[in-house]
């Protein structure tokens, strides 16, 4: 019994089993089925597309060959042109050579009949008209002048070498040189120069790169431009001088004195002339300073004399000036070293700007002292106190802001590190020429003057009073046009500041906080470090009841200065009339505009004055 349970147990096991072995290849034969179907639709889809693509390649190859018979067709008429055009060009070529060979003419430079160069000259100019197929051709006439140049048959244009020795010659810079080129592709004509890559190959062979490095780089104009800067500056400074000073011991013109004692004096002198800043070095010791054997070039570049663009375009030479203590001179077998001392000299800008003081139209313009204002030599009191300037005190008053920099730009160093202030000297060429103009030439005019007087016997009293009267006139009315001048140029720095306002590009002048309460402060922008003009005088706004200063509530005028310090002044400020800074900054352009005017009311009465006094 047991033994037939067993049994069908394994029946239905293996039912079981047979079962899911059907239902596996039954599934498996589905799945196939399934591919095959999609294989099906795929291949049923790829033919439908060859089909319609083979359809489409037919109608194209068909159109191809209608498109290929007709070119074959045009083909055939463009030849058929062409040689029947060919045909009848040969025959006209053939009656115009016949033509030419009929006439023989004399040979021009033996005429003498201007009328008949003149026609002559006018037949080849028709003549070439006819070979240039256009009468007013831009290139033709140019190639002709390029070709007669190059066969040597008349020379237009300078070859590399002629148009470097002239560039030299002229005293050409890259600017002008490149200014006259463009002045004549401006007004359309023939270019007989170089170019300038050619000069400056030329100059790369014939130049000493050992002795001088020569340096390019682009800057901006101003104008939203470009422009290239040129700068060239001494490699070697020490070596320079060392074997300058010995060429002056070996020829025995090496000069020591009460003032030189054991020491070397050198002079760093620099000038603008026309777009060029020379820097050089003049050996003092020697009984011809200024000559020309005595000068050592240090540096040029063509761009603005300021202390930041030499430092930008001559800094190496300057920083070998910095180190420059003392020069090794060989007496005998020994070498021996000479202590140096530097001096600075140059026009009154150039020291300005090489000790970081604003200028002669800055509010303390002395740059020895602190004296304030511009006074004549005439007015100066022998003895009278003042405190001087030092190089710690232009040190000091370079970090401090506002009005308390006593004139110094802020951040400013000595660019001349071993050039003490009282070594630093002006021109002394501008010097004389003031004292000769004021204490000389001007007294020998007035008695050129009173001895050309039309009557023989001297003036009366009254007339001289008048005379003299007039020349106060004069100079009155000279003072009105230079003070307005002075408005001008202070109101410029105002619209200049607003502008910076507007545009928010202000550059941080370090005023003091609570020192203006106006939300557009003119004063907070460096730009009004030059508006002498103006001063850093407060007024209180009876609206706001805040501090302001006078310039930035509109106090823009000498009367409306004065009204402002006046008991009982009523002030407001632009904050409080609701002032925009556009609004400001129109009105502070509308007076700049009344001001020139007023200048040229000013000159032209200041014109008369003098025309009147010359008259009289």
């Amino acid at each position: 019994m047991q033994k037939l349970v067993r049994e069908k147990e394994d029946a239905v096991r293996q039912l079981s089993e047979a079962k899911m072995l059907h239902e596996n290849q039954l599934n498996s034969v589905i799945q196939e089925r399934d591919v095959y179907k999609k294989k099906c639709w795929i291949a049923q889809s790829d033919k439908i597309r060859s089909e319609d693509k083979l359809s489409s390649i037919t109608k194209l190859y068909k159109a191809s060959e209608r498109e290929v018979e007709r070119l074959k067709k045009e083909v055939a008429q463009q030849r058929k042109y062409l040689r029947d055009f060919k045909e009848k060009v040969g025959k006209e070529g053939k009656k115009e050579e016949k033509a030419r060979d009929l006439v023989r003419f004399k040979e021009y430079d033996s005429l003498r009949h201007a009328p008949t160069m003149a026609d002559r000259v006018e037949k080849g100019i028709t003549a070439l008209g006819t070979i240039a197929g256009q009468s007013n051709s831009r290139f033709f006439y140019r190639h002709i002048c390029d070709s007669l140049n190059k066969h040597q048959l008349q020379k237009f244009k300078f070859s590399a070498y002629e148009g470097f020795q002239m560039y030299h010659d002229l005293n050409f810079t890259r600017n002008q040189f490149a200014g006259l080129k463009k002045w004549l592709k401006n007004f359309d004509m023939y270019d007989p120069l170089p170019s300038l890559r050619r000069i400056k190959e030329i100059e790369e062979i014939v130049g000493s790169k050992e002795f001088f490095t020569v340096t390019q780089k682009k800057v901006s104009n101003g104008n939203g431009g470009e422009k290239t800067v040129t700068a060239a500056y001494l490699n070697n400074l020490q070596q320079a001088v060392n074997d300058r000073v010995q060429q002056l011991f070996d020829s025995e013109k090496l000069l020591f004195d009460e003032s030189t004692k054991d020491g070397i004096w050198v002079t760093i002198l620099g000038d603008k002339g026309g777009e060029e800043v020379k820097l050089c070095l003049a050996i003092g010791n020697t009984s011809t300073p200024n000559s020309a054997n005595n000068l050592l070039p240090l540096g040029i570049y063509n761009d603005d004399e300021s202390a930041e663009k030499v430092m930008e375009f001559l800094g190496p030479v300057v920083e070998q000036l910095n180190q420059l203590t003392d020069v090794q001179v060989k007496i005998g077998e020994e070498l021996v070293k000479i202590p140096v001392q530097q001096f600075l000299v140059g026009d009154m800008k150039f020291n300005y700007e090489m000790i970081g003081h604003q200028g002669a139209a800055a509010a303390c313009s002395c740059l020895y002292c602190y004296c304030p204002g511009r006074q004549k030599i005439s007015n100066y009191k022998r003895g009278e106190k003042c405190m001087l300037r030092t190089e710690t005190g232009y040190f000091l008053n370079s970090l401090k802001s506002g009005t308390a920099r006593k004139s110094v730009k802020e951040g400013s160093s000595f660019i001349f590190k071993l050039v003490p202030l009282k070594r630093i000297v002006p021109s002394s060429l501008h010097i004389v020429m003031g004292l000769a103009q004021t204490y000389g030439f001007n007294i020998i005019k007035q008695l050129a003057d009173s001895q050309d007087a039309a009557e023989p016997t001297p003036l009366p009293k009254s007339s001289q009073k008048l005379k003299r009267e007039g020349k106060e006139g004069l100079e009155e009315s000279e003072r009105l046009v230079k003070d307005c001048d002075l408005h001008i140029t202070s109101m410029e720095c105002v619209k200049k500041s607003y502008e910076n306002i507007i545009l928010k590009t202000i550059n941080d002048s370090g005023l003091e906080e609570g020192e203006c309460a106006s939300k557009m402060c003119v004063f907070r922008d460096s730009a009004m470090d030059t508006a002498s003009f103006f001063t850093a005088s407060t007024v209180k706004c009876n609206g706001c009841h805040l501090t302001h200063h006078s310039v930035c509530s509109g106090m823009w005028t000498v009367d409306e200065i004065e009204q402002t310090q006046r008991p009982g002044s009523f002030v407001q400020c632009f904050d409080c009339l609701r002032f925009s800074p556009t609004k400001v900054f129109e009105s502070s352009s509308k007076l700049v505009e009344y001001l020139k005017l007023e200048r040229i009311k000013r000159f032209d009465k200041s014109e008369t004055i003098r025309k009147n006094l010359r008259s009289g």
